[in-house]
């Protein structure tokens, strides 16, 4: 009886960790560079979890990319912080829409 208990509880957790997960959508206009990978134009998924968030493609690839996810004031639209470094573009932050984080890219 106690080993269906513990893994009532376990199920129970491992779904309440699902529920918690949020998927955030965003369009790259032009090509950028994320840690040590090239990203092209096109769209991308941001799957965050608590502090930890996954760059994947429209596909669903994931991106190598370390994250930090931080509390913001909500905004209507999704926005997409780019820097210039060296001639090239970095993408350094994604604000979703409606959400109340940042997800920064160290």
């Amino acid at each position: 009886m106690r080993t269906l208990t513990k893994r009532i509880a376990l199920v129970a957790l491992m779904a309440g960790a699902v529920v918690n997960a949020e998927t955030y959508k965003f369009q790259l206009g032009a090509p950028a560079t994320v840690g040590s990978t090239q990203l092209k134009p096109g769209h991308y998924v941001l799957d965050v979890n608590g502090n930890n968030a996954v760059l994947k493609t429209k596909s669903g690839k994931a991106i190598d990319a370390k994250t930090m996810v931080e509390k913001t004031d909500m905004t209507r639209v999704t926005m997409v912080g780019i820097a210039g470094d060296n001639g090239a573009s970095v993408l350094k932050d994604v604000t979703p829409a409606k959400s109340g984080i940042k997800v920064v890219f160290e």
